[in-house]
């Protein structure tokens, strides 16, 4: 009533007489996910995020890559710096940044609900003032969705992980994510496949494996997940299975995470990757122009914008780096979606 009649909001004090009255108890929330199993390496990003510690971390990186993973064992291991509450969101849940802000507010005890989107954000603002608070917002889009629910002292510390590189937080550390190197993928597989499975064979079949999935921990989780449903299988049957596609071997899991970005991406672009597919992992600006059709210059933009959302690297000297289970997936018609495109395609 004194929000909506008069524009003011209850005070802390108003807010805990309430949930005396009601029942209701508000300790501090712990809602971080499990620590991810079988965590493995990160320990230059993971020192990064501790010396950040106040402020925002802004990760980014392929779907699959481990973003969400890293975020989420970094606040467990700092948790206890943080005593006010640890808060985890998917904005993959929400379109509407008010709807986090309210979620939010109630997780700290203070009601906000109808009340205009900027006079949540300053509310959450004011009631982080002064607490030491971690958040994880998982899977941004865009500084849009962030910006609202970013706490503005110095006491809190918000970890953002997102696929997309075309925007920034001013003034947030940033992270790039990368895939695994080869002795941490394999460190990370060994630890998630079955027991005893193939441990002193490193470089024969099961390195070819780890190879194959190039250092993505989704993918190399889907293979372990593989085994323990496939207990017959052998290092050189799994290889022979990776042979024939790499979607034979993969489960859903990884797959999934790669078509709901290919899905968001325009329907040119996601021609342009299938076509990119039959180039080899490292490409010249020149090469991609021929492979499409067009001239250099046309297909730029369509390259960066690969790069935007994290399924090209660009390198040095007009190059670019594509990552080869996106190409496969981007030209394998048994598990690419549908309107992919077909590998001829000019970019006008």
């Amino acid at each position: 009533m004194l929000a909506t009649e008069l524009g003011v909001r209850p005070g802390r004090a108003l807010a805990s007489a309430y949930r005396d009255a009601s029942g209701e108890t508000c300790g501090p929330r712990r809602e971080m996910p499990r620590d991810p199993a079988h965590f493995t390496g990160r320990a230059a990003e993971l020192a990064t995020i501790r010396r950040a510690r106040d402020g925002v971390v802004l990760v980014d990186g392929l779907a699959g890559v481990g973003k969400t993973a890293l975020a989420v064992h970094a606040a467990h291991g700092l948790a206890d710096a943080f005593p006010d509450g640890q808060f985890f969101v998917d904005l993959r849940a929400y379109r509407d940044p008010a709807d986090v802000l309210a979620r939010l507010l109630r997780g700290i005890g203070t009601p906000g609900t109808g009340a205009a989107p900027g006079e949540l954000a300053a509310l959450w603002r004011s009631e982080l003032a002064g607490r030491r608070v971690l958040l994880v917002l998982d899977d941004a889009e865009g500084g849009g969705q962030v910006e609202p629910l970013l706490p503005s002292g110095s006491s809190s510390l918000t970890l953002v992980t997102t696929r997309h590189r075309d925007w920034h937080v001013d003034g947030a550390v940033r992270i790039g994510l990368r895939p695994f190197g080869e002795q941490d993928a394999a460190a990370f597989f060994h630890a998630a496949a079955p027991e005893g499975f193939a441990r002193d064979d490193v470089t024969g079949s099961v390195g070819s494996i780890v190879r194959q999935c190039g250092g993505i921990p989704a993918a190399l989780r889907d293979v372990a997940a593989k085994l323990h449903t496939r207990p017959e299988w052998t290092p050189s049957s799994l290889a022979h299975e990776f042979r024939g596609g790499a979607c034979r071997v993969l489960a859903c899991g990884y797959r999934r995470a790669l078509a709901s970005v290919l899905a968001a991406l325009p329907s040119a672009v996601r021609a342009a990757l299938s076509a990119l597919g039959e180039l080899p992992d490292e490409f010249g600006l020149t090469t991609a122009a021929r492979a499409l059709g067009s001239t250099a210059e046309a297909v730029r933009p369509t390259l960066e914008a690969l790069v935007d959302v994290s399924l090209l690297d660009a390198l040095p000297g007009e190059r670019y780096r594509g990552h080869r289970l996106v190409r496969h997936y981007a030209r394998c018609r048994t598990c690419a979606p549908a309107g992919l495109g077909t590998p001829a395609v000019r970019v006008a």
